[in-house]
């Protein structure tokens, strides 16, 4: 499967035979994935709550890594997603979306006076000149301003609530649940009692945000054998 990202392909298989060829490799080091994740692309926060590639990924990589250290030996100790919220992504800006969490840049509210736009000029650093204009990739990226910083929501992905139900049972849990539909609507983050309008098209319709939600409950307990 591919990520919004082009450069970005899934495959688990693959990274526990990776696992597996560092371990032989370097006689059986202790091993810490650094950063793991996807990219999916979203523009509200209900298009970015049904989260398939992204659960899929998490599950498919820790079965892989489960795997890798009980089946093959291998010493891995931490494995960190990447990343918990949406953030800047390099040449891509705010138009690539790696979180588990979706962020509302807030970009209705004025724009940052100092981010480049369509006629930045792009510096080269092969030839150390100024070659050409940003373009259309200045325009994709979106430009939220500091100052209204503090007034963006972040709201719970699919991908989010399976990963809470893996940390609290330190299981690995089907995902079969976050996959057939939408949990718990829009889980929103923010200031406590402050409202957010998921849905651009009806603004009235709002849901209460808090720093901390119920949503999903607590994991199902595993069967017995």
């Amino acid at each position: 499967m591919q990520g919004q990202s082009v450069w970005l392909f899934g495959a688990a298989w693959g990274f526990r035979k990776l696992l597996n060829w560092v371990n032989k490799r370097y006689g059986r080091p202790t091993i810490y994935c650094t950063e793991a994740g996807w990219s999916m692309a979203a523009t509200t926060s209900l298009e970015a709550k049904y989260d398939p590639g992204r659960t899929m990924y998490y599950y498919s990589y820790l079965t892989e890594a489960y795997r890798a250290i009980h089946s093959d030996g291998v010493d891995l100790r931490g494995f960190a997603a990447w990343s918990l919220a949406d953030n800047y992504e390099w040449e891509r800006g705010y138009a690539e979306r790696f979180g588990v969490m979706y962020n509302d840049f807030n970009f209705k509210s004025l724009s940052d006076p100092n981010a480049p736009n369509t006629a930045t000029p792009v510096y080269n650093a092969a030839t150390g000149s100024l070659e050409g204009s940003c373009g259309i990739d200045c325009a994709m990226t979106g430009m939220p301003n500091p100052a209204t910083a503090m007034n963006q929501t972040r709201h719970a992905k699919n991908s989010l609530l399976w990963l809470q139900w893996l940390w609290r049972s330190n299981e690995i849990p089907d995902p079969a649940r976050f996959l057939t539909g939408s949990v718990g609507g829009d889980v929103c983050y923010g200031a406590p009692g402050s409202t957010y309008a998921p849905n651009p098209s009806a603004p009235d319709a709002t849901v209460t945000c808090d720093v901390k939600s119920d949503i999903p409950g607590k994991p199902p307990a595993s069967p017995k054998a």
